[in-house]
């Protein structure tokens, strides 16, 4: 996602497109913010949620090796990686004349929410987001949000002012400006919609007993 040069010197891809999308943005690649929360605090934090964790081998190939409760896991290893929504609202306000988020999970939504939102209190320096502190940090946008029943929709602006300006976390291309903004942020509250396309992962949502139901956002650039 963020080596798309090589792609672009090719001829491969366009410098814009009518919509670009992102299913399921990946945790925790894009679950924490590292403009707000120090690299040792995101580690510990991981820590916390993930469990004990090492680079390793497998089969000669390099992993991620987590130790979950009783369970020894293996990823690909750049699974723990930490990029942020920062980087990834900026690349899709790039690529896309419209953006969409689709079966976002929790923790990503709800720090890509606080990089959405203008005033600076929903953005507090090396505190993550957890399901204690989300109702004190988010006040009534948690509970109003917390309603939406699954097909429901909420425009973001209803909630509370949009970001002005959000920086650019990307390498500036000549003719960018260093911050950006979104005009409109729409919320919808469920996996999957009538008509709308939808990832695998989304389908699977049903079956997955630990998940909350996932959002799905809908972005325009100014």
């Amino acid at each position: 996602m963020f080596d798309l040069g090589n792609l672009d010197q090719a001829g491969k891809l366009a410098p814009r497109y009518t919509i670009a999308t992102c299913w399921a943005p990946a945790t925790p690649t894009f679950a924490y913010e590292p403009t707000r929360l120090a690299e040792h605090i995101i580690t510990q934090d991981l820590h916390r949620t993930k469990g004990s964790f090492r680079q390793t081998h497998y089969s000669g190939e390099p992993a991620l090796e987590v130790q979950h409760e009783d369970r020894t896991l293996l990823f690909p290893p750049w699974k723990f990686e930490i990029r942020g929504p920062l980087a990834l609202l900026d690349l899709l306000a790039r690529r896309g004349l419209l953006c969409v988020l689709g079966a976002v999970d929790t923790q990503v939504f709800w720090e890509i929410l606080a990089q959405l939102l203008d005033d600076v209190r929903y953005r507090p320096g090396n505190q993550p987001f957890t399901s204690d502190n989300l109702s004190a940090m988010f006040g009534e946008i948690f509970e109003r949000l917390s309603r939406l029943a699954l097909g429901e929709t909420l425009n973001l602006s209803d909630c509370g002012p949009l970001r002005r300006q959000i920086p650019r976390v990307l390498p500036l291309l000549p003719t960018q400006d260093p911050s950006y903004r979104f005009r409109s942020v729409q919320i919808r509250r469920g996996p999957v919609f009538p008509g709308i396309p939808a990832s695998s992962t989304a389908r699977r949502f049903s079956d997955m007993v630990e998940e909350s139901p996932p959002w799905m956002l809908i972005l325009v650039p100014e």
